[in-house]
C-alpha cells in the first residue's frame, strides 16, 4: 500500500569444495591398440570457482509498489586434467555423455596432449601454476583451464573414443593388425613382458595373413597382468 516495494532474495547452497566422482592412485596406464572407448580418470584439478547467476522477478502492487523475487543459484568450473591411456594416441574422434555420442573435443572445452615420449607440460598449468606443470610422459590426456561442473560441482560422466596405437589407417580400418600387436606386447619397453628382441620370429606373414583374412583387433588392456 501506498507505493512501497519490498525484495525477496533466496539462494540455493553454495559449494565449497569441487566433488570428486573418479580419481584413482595405482591404476595401471591403459594401452589401446586401433581404436576403441575408454573412460577417463581425474589426474589433477585446480582453481574450483563458483559462478552465481541472480534472476529478479518483479510484481506490481497497488499504488505504485511491489515485490522483486531474487532468486540466486551457482554453477562451477575448474582446471581439469584427466588421464587417458598410453601415448602417443592419433586423436579422439567422438565422446559419449551419458547415452549421448558427440563429436570434436571442443565443444566440452577439452585440449588433446597425445602423449609423446617427454612430453612438455601444458601450457597453461605452466604459466599459472609451474609449481604442478608435469609433462606426463608417454600419458595421454586432456585438459581445460575452466572445465564445466555444471550445477552439482562434479566432472560428468564422459567415454572417450581414442585413436590409439598401431592403426593400420587404410581403407578406412581404424583396428590395428595382429601381427604388429604381438611384438609391442612383448618386446616394448614401457609396457611389454620382457621378451629379448633378438628372438623374436618375423611376424609381417603372420600380419599379411591377418589382414588378407580381415583378422584386425582393437584391445584395451587396462590392469597389469602376466604375458602368457
Amino acid at each position: 500500500m501506498g507505493g512501497k516495494s519490498s525484495t525477496i532474495s533466496t539462494s540455493e547452497q553454495r559449494i565449497l569444495s569441487m566433488q570428486i566422482q573418479q580419481s584413482s592412485y595405482g591404476l595401471a596406464l591403459p594401452i589401446v591398440f586401433g581404436q576403441n572407448r575408454i573412460a577417463g580418470n581425474l589426474i589433477d584439478y585446480t582453481d574450483f570457482t563458483a559462478i552465481a547467476t541472480t534472476t529478479r522477478t518483479t510484481q506490481g502492487g497497488k499504488g505504485g509498489g511491489g515485490v522483486t523475487q531474487e532468486d540466486t543459484k551457482y554453477t562451477y568450473e575448474a582446471a581439469v586434467i584427466m588421464g587417458l591411456c598410453h601415448g602417443p594416441i592419433a586423436g579422439i574422434p567422438s565422446w559419449w555423455r551419458d547415452k549421448e555420442r558427440r563429436y570434436g573435443l571442443r565443444e566440452l572445452g577439452l585440449t588433446l596432449m597425445t602423449g609423446q615420449h617427454e612430453q612438455q607440460p601444458w601450457a597453461w598449468m605452466q604459466g599459472k601454476h609451474p609449481e604442478r606443470a608435469l609433462g606426463y610422459s608417454d600419458t595421454a590426456y586432456v585438459c581445460s583451464p575452466n572445465y564445466s561442473l555444471g550445477s552439482n560441482a562434479q566432472v560428468p560422466n564422459h567415454m572417450f573414443e581414442v585413436a590409439g596405437l598401431l592403426q593400420i589407417g587404410t581403407a578406412g580400418v581404424v583396428d590395428a593388425d595382429p601381427g604388429q600387436i604381438l611384438p609391442q606386447l612383448l618386446t616394448h619397453a614401457s609396457y611389454g613382458a620382457g621378451f629379448p628382441a633378438a628372438r623374436l620370429w618375423d611376424t609381417a606373414t603372420y600380419g599379411a595373413y591377418c589382414r588378407a583374412a580381415g583378422i584386425v583387433l582393437s584391445p584395451v588392456l587396462q590392469e597389469q597382468q602376466e604375458a602368457r
